[in-house]
């Protein structure tokens, strides 16, 4: 009976974090995802509660939370509640890219900028030598310290610049900690489907 009761709880384990984590997986968005506690004493944490049920709730909750994104200036979207009233907000990987893709457009220095969305890099070419160090350069380019990025110079010359998502997620949930109306906000390094290795 022991070994029924275990099996059954490893299942139930099993599924529910195959469950959790289906509404993000094949949305082509392999963004870090921040889980995020709202405050009891703010508007928000009761939205969360009432989306639980309601689906045209969690479509408010989707809003808000765009709103909260626009006004960080890091995009990021709403994927999913957790049990514990908690909600789980991914990064936007094509979203950032673009992004910085237009930040390099504006310098005098980069003459050509394409996104790479297979390799999810933005490909530069710099006109005139960048002054030295690659990542300074990049860091005065894209000039938001939300959007920390790294470059790699390839063999034809061109720059592939990558976002630094471990660190655009680590800043992220440090701000949003910060706000009055969050109890805590902390990456999502656990909640993972089952099958990924």
């Amino acid at each position: 009976m022991r070994n029924f009761a275990k099996s059954l709880l490893t299942m139930t384990c099993v599924l529910v974090l195959s469950c959790t984590y289906a509404d993000r997986r094949g949305t082509g968005n392999d963004g870090p995802e921040i889980i995020v506690k709202f405050s009891d004493r703010h508007a928000m944490a009761g939205i969360v509660v009432r989306a639980i049920d309601d689906a045209v709730v969690a479509e408010t909750l989707s809003r808000d939370v765009a709103t909260l994104s626009a006004e960080l200036g890091v995009p990021f979207v709403y994927s999913r509640l957790t049990s514990g009233r908690e909600i789980i907000v991914e990064l936007q990987v094509e979203q950032t890219l673009r992004i910085i893709a237009d930040r390099c457009r504006e310098s005098v220095q980069i003459d050509e900028v394409h996104v790479d969305d297979e390799k999810k890099v933005v490909v530069i070419n710099i006109d005139s030598d960048p002054g030295g160090d690659l990542s300074r350069f990049l860091a005065r380019t894209v000039n938001d310290d939300r959007l920390p990025t790294t470059g790699t110079m390839r063999g034809d010359g061109r720059v592939e610049v990558a976002p630094d998502f471990d660190s655009i997620a680590r800043i992220l949930a440090d701000e949003l900690s910060s706000r009055p109306d969050v109890d805590y906000a902390q990456i999502n390094y656990r909640v993972r489907h089952y099958d990924e290795g």
